[in-house]
């Protein structure tokens, strides 16, 4: 997983901020997808890993 962040351009031409998760792994894809549980846990950590340096 790597965590992004990058400003976009809506289609209002306003510019944002935004962060995400790029998964890579396609069993990952799926479970994130498939399960709210399993998305929150891997959403947490990362956050949690990439606030305290260890993602």
């Amino acid at each position: 997983m790597n965590w992004i962040g990058e400003y976009i351009i809506d289609d209002s031409g306003q510019c944002r901020w935004h962060e995400s998760l790029r998964i890579q792994d396609e069993q990952m894809k799926s479970a994130y997808r498939k399960n709210l549980l399993v998305e929150f846990i891997i959403e947490t950590s990362a956050i949690m890993g990439v606030k305290v340096g260890i993602a």
